[in-house]
């Protein structure tokens, strides 16, 4: 498997908030691989906000464009969005920037 086409999946534990820091390309297995990951981290804990850092994502397809959108419907923090990838989300509905503001401060 090529390195390059690789999505990296950090849980992150912290007192209010169950993270997930994203790592490379949001794009075909790997949008399943988020999925279920998210899903499973509901099961385990659904009580703290789940916050996802996308800092480290250098594409996402539309499908995980899509899954970004439906997580954010539920609930789901997106953070620290690079420009790039801010931009390609909004034709799906995302504004990340409301989110980024409360980063700003950490």
């Amino acid at each position: 498997m090529d390195r390059a086409n690789v999505l990296r999946i950090t849980p992150t534990d912290k007192p209010n908030s169950l993270g997930l820091r994203l790592e490379g390309r949001l794009e075909g297995p790997w949008v399943e691989v988020l999925r279920q990951t998210w899903t499973d981290t509901l099961k385990h804990d659904d009580h703290r906000q789940i916050e996802v850092d996308l800092s480290g994502v250098s594409f996402a397809d539309s499908v995980g464009r899509t899954l970004l959108l439906n997580m954010q419907g539920e609930g789901v923090g997106l953070t620290k969005a690079s420009a790039f990838l801010r931009e390609m989300l909004k034709p799906n509905g995302l504004d990340l920037n409301e989110y980024d503001e409360n980063e700003k401060g950490e």
